[in-house]
């Protein structure tokens, strides 16, 4: 795991910095429609999503964390079984030194009959609500607002359009979900600009799934996590969470990699193949039989008469995957000198294309483009 150390005055790393982890967007729950309703490997990967919420606790422990931030999207919907929340909460009882902080998120906002209202949580758990609030402890303040339904227009971190006066006494750490990225978003529109404005020593982000490493508002840290687990093909790769160390002018922040499999998409050239059976084997030595979930894009030029199927292609090796789809992406190799002997508008077209000013690279272009356009057409019978 990388470190970053991420501030310069490290003269004052021997003064209290608050060890973190930070987590957003486990949706735990997510019903994985890719599988087919109930079946086995959804219910393995629903599983694996509550294995991977042990595992950040129990990084949490290992490393003597003060605080388990949560940023939102924690469930995937309002409502949780009592099962899962069963489940959550005795992970959380299990570590009662660690000050558990959640600011619940748009796929799960703290509304009536939520959990976060109802259930009856261990001491340690924090629910951030409708309000702008904090958790104190040990000189630490963690900041939060809740979404209070599926969106949240306005930006949580003013409340009647003012920004929060925060005492620099303190080490000041926000903890919210929302979108930075857009000033127009329903996703609790966030300017990264009133981070330092308020005077933050760390922003722990969440919403968005892919990790941003750690970039800067001013002298101001922030940082989306990503989901720990992923679940679809554009969460891809590593997936976990921030461990930091934060203090007033010196932090630390490290990745922590917690996902059980990952989202992998293979673009695999099979000009040269010969049939169906050989595009097998080369996507059996191009993709490994582990434990991830694969999707191949098929790619490439083959001729006309291939009879190419993807279908079956997946049909006969996806017993060696948990999980493999397979996408013809591939072209057609057109014999063009014969095209142009056709009497047809498809000939006539590829005719004047050769005898075109065109450079060489850019008649292949409008071929590919005229071609595909041309599909279908019916040859004009001279006779």
């Amino acid at each position: 795991m990388e470190q970053e150390v991420l501030t310069e005055n490290v003269a004052l790393s021997g003064a209290y910095r608050p060890v973190i982890v930070h987590c957003a967007d486990l949706h735990i729950d997510t019903p994985f429609s890719n599988f087919p309703p109930n079946s086995d490997k959804a219910k393995i990967r629903r599983e694996e999503q509550l294995g991977t919420f042990s595992r950040i606790v129990s990084v949490a422990r290992e490393i003597h964390a003060d605080f388990l931030l949560i940023a939102g999207d924690l469930f995937d919907a309002a409502r949780v079984s009592n099962e899962t929340l069963d489940f959550i909460n005795d992970r959380f009882k299990e570590n009662p030194d660690i000050t558990i902080c959640i600011a619940p998120g748009n796929h799960d906002p703290y509304v009536g009959g939520s959990p976060y209202k109802t259930y009856d949580w261990a001491p340690n758990v924090n629910i951030f609500d409708d309000q702008l609030s904090y958790v104190e402890k040990n000189g630490v303040r963690i900041y939060g607002r809740a979404f209070t339904g599926h969106f949240a227009r306005t930006p949580l971190l003013r409340m009647s359009n003012t920004l929060p006066k925060l005492e620099a006494s303190y080490i000041n750490i926000l903890l919210m979900h929302g979108d930075i990225f857009s000033s127009s978003s329903v996703y609790n529109p966030i300017d990264v600009n009133d981070f330092s404005r308020c005077g933050f020593d760390y922003v722990a982000l969440g919403h968005i799934h892919a990790n941003t490493k750690i970039k800067y508002a001013g002298s101001v840290p922030y940082c989306y996590c990503g989901t720990p687990e992923g679940r679809g093909f554009d969460e891809p790769g590593e997936c976990g969470v921030m461990l930091c160390k934060v203090g007033k002018r010196a932090s630390s922040f490290q990745f922590a990699k917690t996902n059980s499999r990952s989202y992998i998409t293979r673009e695999i050239d099979i000009s040269g193949c010969e049939n169906n059976e050989e595009i097998c084997s080369t996507i059996l030595q191009l993709c490994p039989q582990d434990e991830n979930l694969y999707k191949v894009i098929l790619k490439g030029r083959l001729p006309e008469n291939f009879g190419l199927s993807a279908k079956r292609i997946q049909t006969l090796i996806e017993d060696k995957y948990f999980y493999l789809t397979v996408k013809d992406r591939t072209e057609t190799e057109v014999d063009t000198e014969l095209l142009q002997k056709e009497v047809s508008l498809r000939g006539l077209f590829v005719k004047n294309v050769y005898a075109s000013d065109l450079s060489d690279e850019m008649k292949e272009e409008v071929l590919k483009s005229g071609l595909q356009a041309f599909e279908g057409e019916v040859i004009v019978d001279d006779n």
